[in-house]
This record gives C-alpha cells, sequence and structure tokens, in this order.
C-alpha cells in the first residue's frame, strides 16, 4: 500500500456543516448528503483495504517469527559451536549472529510493515468515524428542521422569503 498517497488523499477530505441550514437552503444540505455519502464510500474502501493489508502483514510478521524459531530451534539442539556458548542468551546472539542474519533481518522488516500497516488502518478508521459523525450531524440538521416546520416556527412564508433574498442577491451581482 502506498501510505503517504492514501493519507494525503484522506487529508483532502473537508465538509463544513452549515450554521443555518435553512437559510442556506434544500439544495446546500442535499449537496453534503451527497459529498458525505460519496467520501464515506471511499473511506470504507481504504479503510477496507487497510484492514486486509493490515492482516496480510500480521500474518507475513508471525510466519517469519515462526520460521526463525524453528531455525533457532534446531541450530541450539544440533549445532556443535552454537552449543559450546556459556548461556542461553549468548547461543542465542551466536546463532543470530552467525546462522540467522537474513532472518533477523526478514522479522524487523515484517515488524516495520506490520507496524505501518496498524498505523494506517487506525487512522483511515480515525476519518471514518470522523465522516460518520458529520452524517449523523446532518440527520440531526434535518430533525431539528422537521420540528421547527411541526411547531410552525419554519414556515412557507420564511422559507419564500429566505428564497427571495437569495435571489436578490444574485441579481445584485451581476
Amino acid at each position: 500500500m502506498d501510505y503517504a498517497k492514501l493519507n494525503a488523499e484522506l487529508e483532502t477530505y473537508d465538509l463544513e456543516l452549515d450554521f443555518d441550514p435553512v437559510k442556506n437552503g434544500i439544495g446546500s444540505i442535499s449537496s453534503k448528503i451527497a459529498s458525505v455519502e460519496k467520501v464515506l464510500d471511499r473511506l470504507a474502501q481504504i479503510l477496507s483495504d487497510a484492514i486486509t493489508n493490515h492482516g496480510n502483514c500480521e500474518e507475513n510478521f508471525k510466519m517469519a517469527n515462526n520460521e526463525y524459531s524453528i531455525k533457532l530451534s534446531g541450530l541450539l539442539i544440533e549445532d556443535k559451536e552454537v552449543k559450546e556458548q556459556k548461556s542461553q542468551e549468548m547461543r542465542k546472539a551466536f546463532a543470530d549472529t552467525k546462522y540467522l542474519k537474513e532472518d533477523v533481518k526478514t522479522i524487523n522488516q515484517r515488524e516495520v510493515e506490520f507496524s505501518r500497516a496498524k498505523s494506517f488502518k487506525e487512522n483511515a478508521s480515525m476519518y471514518y468515524e470522523r465522516w460518520n459523525k458529520k452524517a449523523k450531524s446532518i440527520d440531526s440538521q434535518l430533525d431539528v428542521i422537521r420540528e421547527q416546520i411541526k411547531i410552525g416556527e419554519i414556515t412557507e412564508e420564511y422559507i419564500k422569503s429566505i428564497m427571495a433574498g437569495k435571489i436578490l442577491k444574485l441579481k445584485n451581482k451581476e
């Protein structure tokens, strides 16, 4: 995975919610809903890929560790030079240095890959949660508008006056 490219993409996603969605009109709310849904779809794909990648990296790390452990156990039991070392720690260090350099290097590389995959998965998850909160905020705004209409706080005349103001502003710009 190209973490830098994906992180840069995640950082491009931004959306300001309307302070007064009624004044900005239903078109603004509809546009924001569409934007949130589009971003959530993309974030879901990125997060799904990140979860899969994280799992693969974890598996590769564990397999490298298992392979190393098997080789080390064999050396500790069978290799005369390894067995001659004074302590368990010295035997392991000797085996690592003389016979298992590439295995140790592979484990270290797999561990770094696993850590990076885990960090990216957590980052992608945070973005997904943040955008879910934006979607819930828009839903809450719509609920408030429905209640305002129900109790008569927002009337047809009020909406018409807002729309008339917008039309007047557009005409003045021309």
